[in-house]
């Protein structure tokens, strides 16, 4: 990570910032995650423009 910092948000707050795209995506990942009682991350890297999710 470029900025040497890691963030936690809470799903509902992170969600809300998402495109439309990533949106329908993350909902089901998050659910399914929450039916076994696993977590997702969010990586997020600005300088190469990507984003990524993990369930874990």
């Amino acid at each position: 990570m470029q900025e040497d910092k890691i963030y936690s948000y809470i799903y509902k707050d992170f969600f809300k910032g998402l495109q439309e795209r990533s949106k329908g995506i993350i909902a089901m990942q998050y659910e399914e995650a929450r039916k076994t009682n696993e977590i997702v991350l969010f990586i997020r890297d600005d300088i190469r423009r990507k984003f990524k999710s993990f369930t874990i």
